[in-house]
């Protein structure tokens, strides 16, 4: 617990810039596109070490989403997306 209420502060900075982002572009917030992927991706390169700066958070987002046809798995293009966005976020 400890450790969690310690990356509060990170996790408020982190919300903070992506709603201002998100209202500063208008119209329609997708609430998971726009906020919890690119807030969940920046905790975890926080945790890291990885300084902000320096990751290029819009590939590690798009390799995540890849990643992430594994858990459906139902065609071979899944498959292929999910390998290619193991591979970017290796690179």
């Amino acid at each position: 617990p400890r450790r969690v209420s310690e990356q509060r502060p990170v996790v408020e900075a982190l919300m903070d810039g992506l709603l201002g982002a998100a209202l500063a572009r208008g119209g329609v917030v997708d609430v998971v596109n726009d906020l919890a992927h690119p807030l969940s991706m920046g905790v975890v390169c926080h945790l890291l070490g990885l300084p902000r700066d320096e990751v290029d958070l819009e590939l590690m987002l798009e390799a995540s989403q890849s990643i992430s046809q594994l858990l459906e798995m139902g065609e071979p293009d899944q498959l292929h997306r999910s390998q290619d966005g193991m591979l970017a976020m290796g690179e």
